[in-house]
């Protein structure tokens, strides 16, 4: 039973990854053929997944909710993660991909690991361990290598793109270390769900969502169903049961495999064309979590 678990661990991050980078994929076909607004499609991912995983926490975990939302200061700690964890990095990543593609976005949201790693080491008052600043190393290449095409004196990045990019990573940032009181309080079930709705709510307001004129058509449908349910539902309850299954450590450097699956589907699926540094880049990023998650593997063993 013990190695089914640790085969189903490994299965589930590897496909929530797969799936987290078709999702995104499928954001930039639909940028580029459907011509949506980023913000219109992050708000309608976060809001049908949301109702999908509220109604859900409501049939299994009703009394999480009820304890969650009765309590004020949790309330006030779950709006600050649903806006400045959950909302702007879904917005955020899809923005990215709106001014480049789902590769860029994959790689550059990434960097939020190594954010991570920086707030640990400052809160600890460390420095970063020797895996931990090859990890570091890398990601500066890889951004270098994303922003240059390795041509010093040469930016070929957008500044709408490295903004973006900068949020995205820092709102991962966010994203991992905010909810960790919610979370441990009720439960990810009830804490995601909330601050998907919540999430949804204030982007909403923010983009003035009902003023875009969306075509509904077959396309657009199938694809949302599966961003909602593909992308987004099923890709957060895999990393979530492989993270009870492996342990987070092994869960996030498995997941990782977005930054590789991301570029391979723009460039299958959607022929987007990546110069020989960009592809470095990509290594570079997947190779940084990996250094970083190691560190973490090796610490817990120790």
């Amino acid at each position: 039973m013990e190695r089914k678990k640790k085969i189903r661990g490994v299965v589930f991050a590897l496909l929530s990854g797969i799936c987290w980078s078709y999702s995104g994929t499928i954001g930039q076909f639909l940028f580029s053929t459907k011509h949506i607004d980023a913000g219109w499609l992050s708000v309608m991912r976060l809001l049908l997944s949301g109702i999908f995983l509220f109604a859900v926490a409501l049939l299994k975990k009703p009394e999480m909710l009820r304890k969650m939302w009765s309590s004020g200061n949790d309330v006030l700690y779950l709006i600050l993660y649903s806006v400045f964890g959950l909302m702007l990095m879904q917005y955020s990543y899809l923005m990215t991909i709106s001014y480049s593609n789902s590769g860029i976005a994959s790689a550059l949201q990434y960097a939020g690991e190594a954010l991570v790693l920086v707030l640990t080491c400052i809160r600890l008052r460390r420095l970063p361990r020797v895996s931990e600043a090859i990890g570091l190393l890398l990601m500066l290449l890889g951004l270098f290598l994303f922003a240059t095409h390795g041509r010093i004196g040469s930016v070929v990045m957008t500044r709408q793109v490295a903004v973006w990019g900068v949020i995205a990573a820092v709102s991962m940032m966010l994203y991992t270390v905010l909810p960790s009181r919610i979370i441990g309080k009720y439960g990810n079930l009830a804490s995601t769900a909330s601050g998907m709705m919540i999430g949804s709510a204030v982007l909403a307001v923010m983009n003035k969502v009902w003023r875009f004129h969306v075509v509904f058509d077959r396309e657009l449908v199938f694809y949302m169903v599966i961003i909602v349910f593909i992308g987004t539902v099923s890709a957060y309850y895999m990393f979530m049961q492989s993270i009870m299954d492996i342990g987070p450590a092994k869960t996030g450097m498995l997941s990782s495999v977005e930054t590789i699956s991301s570029p391979l589907f723009s460039a299958v699926w959607l022929k987007t064309s990546f110069t020989a540094a960009d592809c470095i880049g990509f290594v570079c990023m997947f190779a940084m979590v990996i250094m970083i998650s190691w560190s973490a593997l090796k610490q817990k063993h120790v």
